[in-house]
């Protein structure tokens, strides 16, 4: 119930002791009826009746006087009369709907027209002429109950009683008693009134009627989706639930239209489908016999149409294709009702659907049959499966990471292996806000960055990202995500599929940690062997002085070394001269003389000691080598005292040839042939 501001400012002024005769409403409001009914009253006060020119004038309106009797009980005869052939029920509804109508946009017109000339705009105050202008034209006396809650929205409630209805009288006057409500006309024009007040579609449906035995007309105004709860809701507070009660039926806007629509509907189908260029489209008697068919059903049966014509369908298909295709004709026509059906034949698919066509009465006369072939759709339906199939096996199966995201940022899908490595079930994630439940708020700056701005190339992005577990330890995912955007461009959902990258996170910060202490290894190595090699520059430096000095004294040695072996050179070389020259012709001619045993051995030792004296090599070979023969004792004295085999040569006056015969002969009778020993150092150690 409604009492505002506005209704107790209208209430002001009312005269003191006004009675509200026409109308029954809650106390708040009596002060804006009063004020409609003094308005309605001075209206009705200047009329004016002219028989001869056939007017009634009220404040200026032409009305009209029509019997109630004819607009009642007489004219829903007429109309079940006209609609008998359709059955009670079609014919009753047909009736109500034209009266209904009618009074709903007399009250319409009459509302707007009230409205204009009482200056009013809000909604109660234009309500409030009807009830008192309903009463003044025989319509019938209106109690509204203080339950009603008049709103100009969704919630609009009004429950009234018309207590004297003309059409409930008039029935009642008849004295035929009635199983429905009758007063069909009042709910139309009190709603169609209501409706142009309030500015909102509204329906009335009487609820009790006197004229079918109940204590009164009674009413309920509503919006019409919302009308027939306040019904059930009235009907389980007012009567026992083992009482039978009929709620009465909702009158629909111009049903009398619509209901004209439904019995041309099955003509124009058949005809729309008749004209269809891509399905086979046949029309079909009971029994199935071809009354007409499209150009498409001809070619596709392999014949004209004049050909067909007349033919029973089921006779130009394989056993088993007629088989089913009877069927389903059959149960048309016995029930009623549409079939489809998909069937297969020489490997092309068909979608078959069966219609029946009815008459006035509802019987089945014919039925249209259109068959569209569904091969590819098939096969691309096929393919579409197999693809769903492969990629939600891929989904579950994979390793990797699968999450699609909404655009509230509430999570539609995940994998199992998401969920394994999370710690979540499925139940637990479907639904929640994905940056709350699985990132830490560090990180949702930078992910809300990303799900927000749409790629204009539609590119894949690559980023990674934390990630916390149920239990509460990070996880680290490199994830490539895709925006995936509806037909007018706006995002449908984000999917982003992930790879765990945790242990490499871990190796990487290992590496990254034995890297920098290599670094720090290596600098403390580095800079000792710098000072190292700073102390080896130095000892070099030195080492190098020295050695200069060192080179110097070897070079200085080797010059006085090589003086004094010049110099024994030359002293050995002048005494084995002086013997060779001074002392051994004699001592060979002496030999060659007659000398006693006695002076033989004296020679003898005296040879021996120059031999002593000169090359103590020389006897050494002697005494070891007996086989060497005196050039080569002589050879082998010149190779120890170092000179050159040219040198040799030149000395003894011999050719180079004969002083190499020598030295190999020497080599091969000391043993050293094939040995590596030089021959010098071998004679030179013989003096040792």
């Amino acid at each position: 119930m409604m009492k505002s501001k506005a209704v107790k400012l209208l209430n002001k002024g009312i005269i003191k002791g006004a009675e509200l005769k026409t109308v029954k409403v809650p106390e708040e409001f009596e002060g804006i009826f009063l004020k409609a009914q003094e308005y309605v009253e001075r209206y009705f006060t200047e009329s004016r009746t002219d028989p001869n020119r056939g007017m009634i004038e009220i404040s200026g309106e032409r009305y009209i006087l029509v019997r109630a009797g004819s607009m009642s009980k007489e004219f829903y005869e007429l109309v079940v009369s006209l609609y008998h052939d359709r059955g009670k029920e079609e014919a009753r509804n047909v009736a109500f709907s034209l009266l209904f109508d009618v009074a709903h946009a007399i009250g319409k017109a009459d509302a707007k027209s009230f409205h204009r000339k009482m200056a009013v705009s809000k909604p109660i105050e234009k309500l409030s002429a009807g009830p008192i202008h309903f009463a003044y034209t025989g319509w019938a006396f209106v109690n509204i109950f203080p339950e009603s809650h008049p709103t100009p929205d969704e919630d609009y409630y009004l429950i009234y009683d018309h207590p004297f209805s003309f059409e409930a009288h008039t029935w009642l006057q008849s004295g035929e008693k009635t199983d429905f409500p009758v007063c069909i006309m009042n709910a139309g024009y009190s709603s169609g009134w209501c409706e142009e007040s309030f500015g909102i579609p509204l329906v009335a449906a009487e609820i009790e009627c006197r004229a079918k035995g109940d204590d009164h007309c009674r009413f309920i105004m509503a919006p019409p989706e919302r009308i027939e709860k306040y019904i059930q809701e009235y009907t389980k507070e007012h009567y026992r639930r083992t009482s039978i009660h009929v709620v009465p039926d909702i009158p629909e806007f111009f049903q009398r239209k619509r209901l004209e629509e439904e019995l041309i509907k099955s003509e124009e189908t058949v005809r729309a489908l008749l004209n269809a260029p891509n399905d086979r489209a046949l029309l079909l008697d009971r029994d199935g016999r071809i009354l007409a068919l499209n150009s498409t059903a001809s070619e596709a049966l392999g014949k004209t149409e004049d050909e067909l014509i007349g033919k029973i369908a089921f006779d130009l298909f394989p056993p088993e294709v007629a088989q089913r295709r009877r069927f389903y004709h059959q149960m048309a026509v016995k029930t009623g009702k549409s079939f489809r059906y998909e069937d297969e034949r020489d490997g092309r698919w068909m979608d078959t659907t069966i219609d029946p066509v009815t008459d006035s009465k509802g019987n089945v006369i014919r039925v249209a049959v259109v068959s569209r072939d569904i091969t590819e759709y098939k096969r691309m339906a096929d393919e579409l499966r197999k693809q769903k199939e492969f990629s939600d096996t891929l989904i579950k199966t994979s390793p990797a990471f699968f999450v699609a995201i909404d655009s509230d940022g509430k999570i539609l899908l995940m994998n199992e292996a998401m969920l394994s490595a999370l710690g979540y079930s499925h139940e637990e994630v479907i639904g929640k806000n994905y940056l709350k439940t699985f990132v830490p708020e560090k990180e949702w700056p930078e992910l809300k960055r990303i799900f927000q701005n749409i790629p204009s190339d539609g590119e894949t992005r690559i980023n990674e990202a934390r990630m916390v577990t149920k239990d509460g330890d990070e996880v680290f995912v490199e994830w490539h995500s895709k925006h995936i955007l509806k037909p007018d461009g706006g995002l449908d959902y984000f999917l982003a599929l992930g790879i765990d990258i945790t242990e490499r996170k871990r190796a990487e910060q290992e590496l990254r940690e034995h890297r920098d202490n290599l670094e720090k290894i290596v600098k403390e190595r580095t800079e000792k062997l710098i000072e190292a090699m700073e102390d080896l520059r130095k000892r070099e430096v030195e080492l190098k002085r020295k050695s200069r000095k060192l080179e110097e004294a070897n070079i200085a040695l080797k010059v006085i070394l090589k003086k004094i072996e010049e110099e024994r050179k030359k002293e050995r070389e002048h005494i084995l001269f002086n013997v060779n020259r001074l002392i051994m012709p004699y001592i060979k001619r002496l030999d060659k003389t007659d000398l006693t045993v006695e002076q033989k051995a004296l020679l003898n030792i005296l040879v021996s000691n120059l031999e002593d004296i000169t090359s103590p090599m020389i006897s050494r070979l002697s005494n070891r080598f007996l086989n060497l023969t005196p050039m080569e004792i002589r050879v082998a004295h010149l190779v120890k005292e170092g000179l050159t085999n040219k040198e040799i040569a030149r000395l003894l006056n011999l050719s180079l040839h004969t002083i190499t015969s020598h030295r190999y002969k020497l080599r091969t009778k000391l043993g050293l042939k094939n040995k590596g020993i030089n021959l010098r150092t071998y004679l030179l150690s013989l003096e040792k």
